[in-house]
């Protein structure tokens, strides 16, 4: 319960009462709001942040996500194999790339070596062979086990 003012007598009315106790001007029943009526009214009543604020903003993230994205190429798509997977050659057991190559299934590696990405950590290309002279090239995500190939073994590593 409220108190509101009489508009006949400034006195102080109940907002339940119909009539003013002092005057007995009658009270007008108070407006009830719907729950989307009264959010409606609340949210044009707090000043909030400007709606051309929101705009510039929502502009400034669609540029970052289209120049992420840019022509759907990578950096990395024109970069020589060799200066992505620099040397030397690793031949030493990594139990992340075994793992890895066993749970893709990846045939032929019975020996492997490998290359660390020079653009991401945890990237590897892995030279996989059976006997030592035929080989199948593999990516290998060491981080989260991800693999893809058998891809052909680039010339000139």
């Amino acid at each position: 319960m409220a108190l509101i003012k009489c508009k006949e007598c400034d006195g102080q009315v109940s907002d339940l009462a119909s009539a003013c106790p002092r005057c007995g001007a009658p009270m007008e029943p108070p407006i009830k709001l719907s729950a989307a009526t009264a959010a409606s009214a609340a949210s044009k009543a707090s000043p909030g942040m400007p709606m051309w604020f929101k705009l510039f903003g929502i502009a400034i993230l669609l540029m970052a996500l289209f120049s992420c994205i840019g022509s759907g190429r990578n950096q990395s798509d024109d970069m020589p194999m060799a200066q992505r997977y620099p040397g030397p050659w690793m031949s030493d057991f990594n139990l992340q790339i075994t793992q890895a190559l066993v749970k893709h299934g990846a045939t032929g590696c019975g020996e492997f070596k490998y290359r660390e990405s020079s653009m991401n950590r945890g990237e590897f290309l892995v030279h996989c062979t059976r006997d030592g002279v035929n080989s199948t090239a593999y990516l290998v995500w060491a981080g989260t086990g991800s693999v893809t190939g058998p891809h052909q073994v680039a010339t000139g590593l």
